[in-house]
């Protein structure tokens, strides 16, 4: 069911990201990176209850799980297939992650560091954020 309430705070959250987005080019951290594109869904602390997630069709995984769901071992392949490619990769579910590749190689191209070490720093973040 459509709910024009929803689609108007979804809209202004998007809008408010994309205006942060452009606006801290310097948090091109790790740290930074989770901050600026996946913490919206995922949450701050990436237990999937971020500012969108209620937006969304399925709910965004929890992060903090991943290692946990997968016996103890954090599959750090991959959490970096999905990064690069969305959620469209066999076994993820749902087509509402954005594959952050070649939003990383086109900022690579305005002189941010090189893709595949923003993807790795975001790989190795997500493993730092794992429950006990």
């Amino acid at each position: 069911m459509f709910r024009p309430h929803k689609a108007k705070r979804t809209m202004s959250l998007i809008a408010l990201v994309a205006a942060l987005a452009a606006a801290t080019p310097a948090l091109s951290s790790p740290e930074g990176d989770y901050l600026r594109f996946c913490s919206l869904c995922h949450g701050f602390d990436g237990t999937g209850k971020g500012p969108l997630a209620d937006a969304l069709k399925k709910p965004p995984a929890n992060l903090t799980l991943l290692t946990r769901r997968h016996g103890d071992k954090f599959p750090a392949e991959y959490v970096k297939e999905v990064i690069t490619k969305g959620g469209d990769i066999i076994g993820h579910g749902s087509s509402e992650m954005l594959p952050w590749g070649p939003t990383f190689s086109a900022e690579e191209a305005g002189g941010m560091p090189d893709d595949r070490i923003r993807i790795e720093g975001l790989v190795r973040y997500i493993e730092s954020i794992q429950a006990p």
